[in-house]
């Protein structure tokens, strides 16, 4: 009997967490969590109160609401599978950031979340550092956001963005509507612009990693001050992304990838 409760507590324990997860930007309500578990309110309390206690948890003073550990954030980055994807891809990611003179992205999917993996950064006058590797955000926030939504069907796009849809308010009053048009324009150009929705002054572009066997879908995104993000450069920035996706999805299969083509920034 005190194994079957045991591992009942674990499940139980697991499943408060990915509710936390699941609504990771705006946070988790007491109640909310109580009714989601179907357990009593103190029980949730005393369980959530443990997590606090090992950083599996932490709770905003403010609002109250829960939100995932630093220590989840530091066991998923210690994972092998993505320790080797994210150390396999960057020198990629570093000669990008070079090459552009921006901060480069790497993210998978995570249920309804895009988690970053590998980031690059450039020495300089633009550093893009406010999305660190291990951060994660709902998906439509973001370019890589959107181009994983956009990669899905039409049926699974539409739940994932009513899932998400309550935590995107909190995003410079970004609704259901703007993110469906952002999907839509990623689906007819095979790359998405996300315009400060996280920092303002600052803009994204994404494009998806060509989907690989036993790999979760992939995004490679960059980070700049959104007058770089703009006109020719613009449509040169989605061309090399795409380039490098393939690379990346090239190596991560097992073959050779090609270098990132060298590209004078100084002449866009």
């Amino acid at each position: 009997m005190a194994d079957v409760t045991g591992t009942q507590t674990i499940i139980r324990t697991i499943h408060l967490l990915r509710l936390m997860a699941s609504q990771s930007a705006a946070g988790a309500r007491l109640t909310d969590l109580a009714r989601a578990t179907r357990l009593p309110a103190p029980t949730v309390r005393r369980m959530l109160r443990c997590l606090l206690q090992e950083g599996m948890a932490s709770q905003d003073p403010t609002t109250r609401r829960y939100h995932l550990g630093p220590l989840v954030a530091e066991l998923g980055l210690l994972t092998s599978h993505h320790q080797r994807r994210a150390a396999l891809c960057q020198p990629m990611l570093d000669r990008l950031a070079r090459e552009t003179g921006d901060t480069v992205y790497l993210a998978i999917r995570s249920g309804f979340d895009a988690v970053s993996i590998a980031r690059a950064t450039t020495d300089g006058p633009v550093r893009i550092t406010t999305t660190q590797v291990g951060d994660r955000l709902p998906l439509g926030v973001g370019p890589g956001g959107v181009v994983l939504l956009a990669a899905l069907e039409h049926a699974e796009a539409e739940a994932a963005i009513a899932t998400v849809e309550p935590a995107l308010a909190t995003f410079g009053g970004f609704g259901a509507a703007e993110l469906r048009s952002e999907v839509a324009f990623a689906r007819q150009r095979r790359f998405a612009i996300s315009r400060e929705r996280i920092t303002p002054g600052l803009s994204g572009i994404g494009v998806a990693v060509p989907q690989i066997a036993g790999h979760p879908p992939m995004a490679l995104t960059l980070g700049s001050i959104s007058a770089r993000i703009e006109g020719d450069r613009c449509e040169w920035l989605a061309a090399l992304l795409h380039a490098a996706a393939r690379d990346i999805a090239a190596l991560l299969e097992g073959g050779d990838a090609r270098a990132v083509p060298a590209v004078d920034c100084t002449q866009v």
